[in-house]
């Protein structure tokens, strides 16, 4: 009745006259049928998962998320082009110096890649039983155990979790 705007059914219904029913339906009309979006907007935010785990020939294998690691090089022209400033003249330091920082860059970033793979290798090796049986097979674990197998710092083994998903079999 109320999506047909059936006025007779209504005040019946809700036992009021008509000047009444109208302001109960303007009251209606103003209101936000999405109100949750006035605060964390309309599109929902999926999570990518920064590692990866599956059963493969009932072994856990851990790997990381190809999708979400940046594809970094450096552009071969620019490395040319150092080459051949280095051979026909001194002045190709700066340069140099921009490029050997990019390199820098380039292996930070992979080594935080190999130490998150290592992280979750060694928490899937110490929860294999949660992988496998799910919550009844979760055991405590620390940091501290973790860091102290693989022979890090515990607040390097705290940063390269921080905000960090796996994504297991279910």
């Amino acid at each position: 009745d109320l999506l047909r705007f059936n006025l007779r059914n209504l005040m019946r219904i809700v036992n009021v006259d008509e000047e009444r029913l109208r302001m109960i339906l303007a009251g209606l009309r103003s209101l936000n049928p999405r109100p949750g979006n006035l605060i964390g907007g309309s599109e929902a935010q999926g999570i990518e998962p920064d590692l990866l785990v599956r059963l493969d020939d009932g072994r856990l294998v851990v790997s990381l998320n190809e999708s979400i690691m940046p594809r970094l090089r450096i552009n071969p022209y620019y490395r040319a082009l150092y080459y051949k400033l280095k051979r026909e003249s001194s002045d190709a330091t700066m340069m140099g110096e921009r490029l050997s920082e990019a390199r820098n860059v380039i292996r930070n970033l992979g080594s935080r890649f190999d130490t998150l793979l290592k992280v979750g290798e060694a928490v899937v090796r110490h929860q294999s039983d949660f992988f496998v049986q799910g919550e009844r097979g979760l055991k405590p674990l620390l940091l501290k155990d973790i860091a102290e197998e693989l022979e890090f710092n515990e607040s390097t083994i705290s940063r390269a979790v921080a905000g960090k998903y796996i994504m297991c079999p279910s």
